[in-house]
């Protein structure tokens, strides 16, 4: 029970910071302000505190997936395993673009770009099981959560997302499209950044939503002490 109130206790650290590691965008301050937004502030069917639970969850696993776990000196240890080495996403990029580049390769080459295509692929199968929870609630209400994710890209400065191309998929088919079209690991750190401050800006943008969710803290700090 301690070790989960850490957690929510963290989690609340979180509600409004963006990452500290470097982005793919830089992006602008946003706040989402359609109606949608309103209705759906606090509402149990739209963003409360179990909602905020959960893209705060999905948050941290695509930051883990990124750039690993942090441990207690400050270092990060990545959670996929390459060439019989924990490594991050992040740190397999720049590899990665230069094998992806080279005219030709070598079969030490070959073999490396393998090695990155099955990382590539144990993160999107991690994406999936990670972002079920928030698919299966999304499911029949997609329109409302399309319109909110218009408005960040226009706002966000990022119409080409490929979140928001994602979102639009028919519905049931959004694991195909994300499958067939993330073909490398720089598209899966743009599409987890954009996906990240999404969620961000979701949450802060539902101050009602966030109010109950530090009340929540409050009464799961008092069970403890």
């Amino acid at each position: 029970m301690k070790k989960k109130l850490v957690l929510l206790v963290g989690a609340s650290s979180l509600l409004l910071n963006y990452p500290t590691h470097a982005t793919t965008h830089e992006f602008p301050d946003v706040t989402l302000k359609s109606d949608v937004i309103k209705i759906i502030d606090n509402f149990p069917l739209g963003i409360d505190v179990q909602a905020i639970l959960k893209f705060l969850n999905l948050r941290q696993s695509l930051k883990n997936m990124l750039y690993g776990i942090k441990e207690n000196d400050g270092t990060y240890i990545g959670i996929y395993i390459y060439e019989n080495e924990k490594r991050s996403i992040e740190s397999l990029i720049e590899l990665e673009q230069a094998l992806l580049a080279s005219p030709s390769l070598t079969q030490e080459q070959t073999n490396q770009l393998m090695s990155i295509k099955s990382v590539l692929a144990q993160a999107k199968k991690d994406f999936l099981e990670k972002s079920r929870p928030l698919m299966e609630d999304a499911q029949g209400a997609k329109q409302p959560m399309i319109m909110l994710m218009k408005e960040w890209a226009q706002k966000a400065n990022r119409k080409d997302s490929y979140i928001l191309r994602w979102s639009t998929a028919k519905e049931g088919e959004e694991t195909t499209y994300f499958e067939q079209n993330v073909t490398n690991l720089t598209l899966f750190k743009t599409f987890a950044h954009d996906l990240i401050h999404f969620l961000e800006t979701l949450i802060k943008s539902c101050p009602k939503a966030c109010d109950s969710f530090k009340d929540f803290l409050k009464k799961q700090h008092h069970k403890t002490s």
